[in-house]
């Protein structure tokens, strides 16, 4: 699950002497750990190859050579008798290094992408739906560590977050993020403010407005950026004039790494991180309460003055809604203590 590790696997290794591995004695040593590998990994009717990646180039024998050599002795003495060097079902892999060489079977396939922590700090915005933990996996795999802002249309308290549906979202996500704190915003002061002020522009100016409480909250973490899990013109407010209006609304940048991909694609990277039974399960999130006609062409100009005259107090209504949030952190798919407010928020928590 660990973003930055491309694959792993178990090897034994043959220490080298300052001599090198030219004298028979080595080569036995070879052969015995090599051989011991092979009887570990022999199946009926499976095929097998040697790979050799020669690192040290001074050792005194080329990798074909060696591949040749080590196959037969293989063949010979073992139960393994299918050769394939093109797709074989077992690779038996080889890497000899200046002071060491590893001896292993096939590799575990890691999740690749750059280590957590090394591409800077981010503010994922997080829905009870399929695709925003899809885009905050991503964006830990690109390296960067992951924070969580959730708006949540019902009351949530520190008693009541444990197993809710965010909250499984989030342990399920830190396994790939490895250290996050998930912060559970109020919808409450948005709602009583616009009061049905909406004429279509309701899930816009909501977004705005989710942004700009996201943005404030990002300040003071210290993130760079904002995340959220649209993609082109998947719903009414993703159209990308709807997408240009709301990003009008901030001055941090919005990261879309879902932008360009269909439900299909989005669907299947949920279900190999094991969010997608959790996402569709019945959750009412803010978006949902926005029905009716929805404007697929917005302007910020237009949404401007609904806010000036609706939502006038616009820094005490993000600066209330924040004040009531409860937060967690979560470690490699454990959730660890609950909080308040902005109480603690200084601080920092270190990526190992």
């Amino acid at each position: 699950n660990i973003a930055g590790i491309s694959s792993i696997a178990c090897a034994q290794y043959l220490p080298r002497s300052e001599e090198g591995l030219a004298v028979k004695i080595d080569r036995l040593q070879f052969e015995k750990i090599l051989l011991d590998l092979a009887q570990e990994h022999y199946e009926s009717g499976r095929s097998f190859a040697v790979r050799v990646h020669r690192v040290d180039k001074q050792f005194p024998m080329q990798s074909s050579e060696i591949e040749t050599w080590l196959g037969e002795v293989i063949r010979k003495n073992t139960d393994w008798d299918r050769v394939r060097l093109a797709s074989p079902d077992c690779i038996f892999h080889v890497d000899i290094y200046s002071d060491k060489i590893f001896f292993y079977a096939d590799k575990t396939k890691g999740v690749g992408g750059l280590p957590v922590g090394s591409s800077g700090s981010v503010m994922a915005l997080l829905s009870g739906g399929i695709d925003s933990p899809v885009a905050s996996y991503l964006m830990a795999r690109r390296g960067c560590s992951v924070d969580w802002f959730h708006m949540s249309a019902v009351n949530v308290t520190k008693d009541s977050l444990g197993g809710s549906l965010p909250d499984r979202l989030a342990s399920q996500l830190s396994l790939y993020t490895l250290r996050s704190r998930l912060f559970i915003v109020p919808y409450t002061y948005f709602d009583l403010a616009l009061r049905g002020n909406k004429q279509g522009h309701g899930p816009v100016l909501f977004r705005r407005f989710l942004f700009r409480t996201a943005q404030a909250l990002a300040r003071k973490l210290g993130a760079v950026s904002l995340v959220t899990g649209d993609s082109l013109s998947q719903v009414a407010s993703q159209t990308i004039e709807n997408l240009i209006a709301t990003d009008k609304a901030v001055e941090m940048p919005v990261l879309r790494p879902l932008i360009g991909l269909d439900k299909h694609e989005i669907v299947s990277i949920a279900r190999s991180i094991d969010t997608y039974k959790i996402s569709i399960e019945p959750y009412k999130d803010c978006c949902a309460l926005h029905t009716g006609r929805v404007r697929t062409k917005t302007r910020d100009v237009v949404l401007s003055l609904i806010e000036e005259e609706h939502l006038g107090s616009y820094d005490n209504l993000v600066a209330d809604s924040l004040n009531d949030m409860v937060w967690a952190n979560y470690s490699f798919g454990q959730r660890l203590e609950q909080h308040i407010g902005l109480s603690r928020l200084s601080e920092k928590i270190d990526i190992v």
